[in-house]
């Protein structure tokens, strides 16, 4: 390199190291100090609180410290920075009212104080004692106010209060802790642990969240004491109609959404088996003497909930349980009270006696009950039982077996065929993978709306019956109105294992088969291959007898309709919430009658086109539009010309038959409820 060219080189290094450590003027500036340490007061949701290091008093109360909260408003407060182009000096607090800045949002430690606001779209910190503004942005001030809205611990008492308890006084009545569990302390009863449990935790449920307390109209229903070594706590229940209020010793009585009168009713009665946990077994027998009648266990791939599904297995099948099989089974024999109880260690010598047993992997047997009569034993205790609950009242397989006829997505169905044995009928349609619906039999046939068919797959795969039970010789004899089969797709999974955490049937295709048929004045659906009947309502089987042709102006089944909307001289929307519809139009909503709103359903659905039109329709017309319950949105508008009636839909524009047409009652006045 010449000399030069090192003179150049000396000349950068200058440069730019005048450039890096030169002090920049865009430095920026802390807002707040920058150690932040208790005892300080800042303003929250409740107004200030006064944070130590152990405590925080808040609204005249003395408070735990959210540890947590604390340190996230300390960390807020010390990385807001601005540009010291952005503090503004001399500014007095009328002055800094301009930014929103009235005493209700400030941070005070020792001599130190900073109060901050937003108006106009503007945001300030002001040092009061320096006469200095921090222009911070709306959406920083923002994220201070809400850093420091609550630093103490929401609820009225904390947990680790609520698990060293002694003792608890329910309206007069002791409860005493011991080594078993939680005991009446009057007279001889069975332990109370899991009642107990469940009131502590709806008490720590009831947060500090307002200073109104109750109102006025409240009255005094229920007092509870709880007790440590070192001190008792007092609680009061206010209730006025179905509200409720928990107040603690002179704390504000705070809104609690808990159904305080069944939780504290509890207590009256006596239950022979009510374990402080409430874990439910993975697998659960019930037999009767020598026999099983059925049993409940987990099997197969983890749900979507995070849970394997609940079978039932019988002498009669295998087959899925209702999404809460076991825990509904679980919660009756925990509900079960009894009178007269007495300890008892050995259940009642009863040859037919019921005997439910349960167990959780790994942990072995965790619940026995044992029913004779009208005697029930469970944990030591027997007792004549006072109400047996429903769950207990029918112990056979069919009162546990899942509703769902097919329990699977409707994506997962790749072939569809309804066979009509009367009419010699037969029509398939396959779909591939991520594809659309399309006839494949007969071939000469006309052509189907691949919508219809989706609806027609999802309306099989969301039916429940109204009933399921085993199907029996006379099922199966009944004649068939139509027969349907599908193909299921396998499900894609990353690995395979053992068939405890993965269906096997889930991972080959599956093909199943129904015969829809009339029992009487009811529609029943048998399972060709499951062996089960599913008793279905009238518009489930409508839906499955569905046209799925293109003539259909709407090829919607009437069960998968949530709502209908009319736009036109008068507009309304009539919605579907279970059995009952609601007519809005404009502003105003009422209940609609129902019978006629059904009947505007099968109206609708009934519509047919004649053909393609032959020319263009004029005007707006009135637009008709037919929400499913997936959220889908189906829109027609139709013309009435007189001399014909021509409908605009998606796949072009068709003739309806005027008398079909002008026969549907679209007045909203016809709709309301008498």
């Amino acid at each position: 390199m010449p000399p030069w060219g090192y003179a150049v080189v000396a000349v950068l290094i200058v440069a730019l190291s005048t450039y890096v450590f030169w002090p920049s003027r865009q430095s920026q500036v802390a807002v707040f100090p920058a150690e932040i340490e208790p005892p300080f007061l800042v303003s929250g949701a409740l107004g200030e609180q006064e944070v130590d290091a152990q405590r925080i008093r808040v609204a005249g109360l003395e408070r735990a410290r959210d540890d947590l909260a604390v340190r996230r408003f300390v960390g807020t407060a010390k990385s807001l920075t601005v540009p010291d182009d952005r503090i503004v000096d001399d500014i007095d607090a009328a002055q800094a009212k301009a930014w929103g800045i009235d005493g209700t949002r400030r941070f005070v430690m020792g001599d130190e104080e900073r109060q901050w606001g937003e108006a106009g779209g503007a945001a300030a910190v002001w040092d009061p004692k320096r006469r200095r503004a921090f222009l911070v942005t709306p959406n920083e001030a923002r994220r201070l106010t809400a850093a420091a809205e609550r630093l103490d611990q929401k609820p009225l008492l904390g947990w680790e209060t609520l698990e060293k308890l002694d003792r608890l006084t329910i309206d007069g009545v002791a409860i005493l802790r011991q080594d078993d569990g939680w005991r009446f302390a009057q007279g001889q009863r069975p332990p109370c642990s899991g009642r107990v449990m469940q009131l502590l935790y709806a008490v720590h449920r009831v947060e500090l969240a307002s200073r109104e307390g109750a109102p006025a109209e409240a009255q005094l229903r229920h007092e509870l004491r709880l007790a440590l070594a070192e001190r008792e706590y007092r609680l009061r229940l206010w209730a006025q109609d179905a509200r409720w209020w928990l107040q603690l010793d002179e704390h504000p009585a705070q809104p609690s959404g808990e159904d305080w009168s069944a939780l504290l009713a509890a207590f009256a009665s006596d239950r022979l088996w009510d374990p402080a946990s409430s874990s439910v077994p993975d697998h659960i027998d019930i037999r009767q003497g020598e026999r099983t009648l059925f049993s409940l266990a987990r099997r197969g791939a983890y749900g979507d909930d995070g849970q394997k599904p609940w079978r039932v297995r019988w002498s009669g099948g295998d087959e899925l349980a209702v999404r809460d099989a076991g825990e509904r089974l679980h919660e009756a024999v925990r509900a079960l009270t009894v009178v007269d109880p007495e300890p008892s260690p050995t259940p009642p010598a009863e040859p037919e006696a019921i005997v439910i047993s349960g167990t959780l992997t790994y942990h072995g047997e965790v619940l026995r009950l044992v029913l004779a009569g009208e005697r029930a034993w469970a944990a030591g205790w027997a007792g004549r039982v006072r109400e047996l609950p429903a769950a207990l009242q029918h112990l056979q397989a069919e009162t546990f077996l899942n509703p769902a006829v097919l329990p699977v997505a409707s994506e997962r169905l790749v072939k569809l065929q309804r066979r009509w044995p009367e009419a010699s009928r037969d029509e398939t349609y396959v779909r591939p993978p991520g594809g659309s619906w399309t006839r494949s039999y007969p071939p000469s046939a006309q052509a189907a709306d691949p919508q219809a068919v989706s609806r027609l797959a999802r309306a099989l795969t969301r039916l429940n019956g109204l009933a399921v039970r085993a199907a029996t010789a006379s099922d199966r004899a009944l004649p068939a109105t139509v027969e349907i089969a599908v193909r299921v797709a396998p499900r894609s999974v990353q690995q395979t294992t053992v068939d405890d955490d993965l269906d096997l049937a889930d991972t080959f295709p599956q093909d199943l088969a129904w015969r829809l048929a009339q029992a009487g004045d009811a529609w029943v659906l048998i399972d060709q291959i499951g062996g089960l009947c599913f008793t279905v309502g009238e518009d489930d089987a409508a839906a499955l007898l569905a046209e799925v042709t293109s003539r259909n102006l709407f090829a919607v089944p009437p069960t998968l309709i949530s709502a209908i909307e009319c736009a036109g001289a008068q507009a309304w929307r009539l919605e579907r919430d279970g059995a009952q519809w609601t007519l809005r139009s404009g502003e105003q909503s009422q209940r609609a009658d129902a019978i006629a709103a059904r009947r505007l359903l099968r109206a609708l659905t009934a519509l047919q086109a004649l053909g393609p039109a032959d020319a263009q329709p004029s005007g707006r017309g009135i637009a008709l539009a037919v929400e499913l319950v997936d959220g889908e949105r189906l829109v027609v508008r139709v013309h009435d010309e007189g001399d014909r009636v021509l409908a605009a839909t998606a796949h072009g524009t068709v003739r309806l038959a005027p008398e079909s047409w002008r026969a549907l009652v679209l007045d909203p006045a016809a709709l309301r409820a008498p």
